[in-house]
């Protein structure tokens, strides 16, 4: 069967475990459990030796652990592990931070078995396959939905940098007309002081031709 074997435990020591097949699982499982540093993850052993996988998730100061064949999806696993976690604590709370080693065993295999049942049906296996795909099909369509928000950050981009080159063109052209405002009026008044010399000069020689400035001769 899929999975055939499962505990809960307390660091290394056992508080409940079940089994529906006969072997050294348990020796195995204590191996294992030496080596998990009590920190919450979830991670997948493979005893290809033995020819099964262990899964086991701690959460909170509880490992939950189970032993399963190699073929069997570890998705469905989890869940198993996730199921009897639920149960445990919503029939214990947090009475097992002072149990003693399988203080739960009698009362809580039954509980393990059930879930450990469920978990095993095909129909079951089914459904497991049918949350993956529409899980891949999530995964799929958030990646989309990033693509398009980062292509719409883009765009937010181009716009702006579009804007600033409206401002910046608008700056210039503002810039050019007033220059070229105060290059007329330069313009105008060097033609103006031109005039005025040229008609000074004027001025001048015929005031010397004609007999003075009152010009009575001419």
């Amino acid at each position: 069967m899929p999975i055939i074997y499962a505990l809960i435990s307390r660091h290394e020591q056992v508080l409940a475990e079940y089994t529906n097949a006969s072997g050294n699982f348990s020796q195995y499982s204590r191996v294992l459990l030496a080596k998990i540093d009590g920190q919450d993850e979830k991670k997948s052993f493979m005893a290809k030796d033995v020819g099964y996988a262990f899964h086991y998730e701690v959460k909170d100061g509880l490992t939950y652990l189970c032993l399963a064949d190699l073929d069997f999806d570890r998705i469905p696993c989890f869940r198993f592990l996730g199921a009897i976690r639920q149960r445990f604590l919503a029939v214990y709370g947090d009475r097992w931070q002072n149990a003693n080693a399988y203080s739960f065993n009698n009362d809580f295999a039954g509980n393990i078995q059930k879930q450990m049942d469920h978990f095993n049906t095909e129909s079951n296996s089914k459904i497991d396959q049918v949350h993956e795909n529409l899980d891949q099909v999530r995964g799929v369509m958030v990646e989309n939905i990033e693509k398009v928000l980062d292509r719409g950050e883009h765009l937010e981009l181009l716009v702006k940098k579009s804007e600033d080159l409206n401002q910046t063109s608008f700056d210039f052209k503002t810039k050019s007309l007033t220059l070229r405002n105060q290059m007329w009026w330069q313009k105008v008044k060097m033609t103006l002081m031109i005039v005025f010399i040229c008609a000074f000069v004027l001025y001048i020689v015929l005031a010397m031709a004609c007999g003075g400035f009152n010009l009575k001769k001419c």
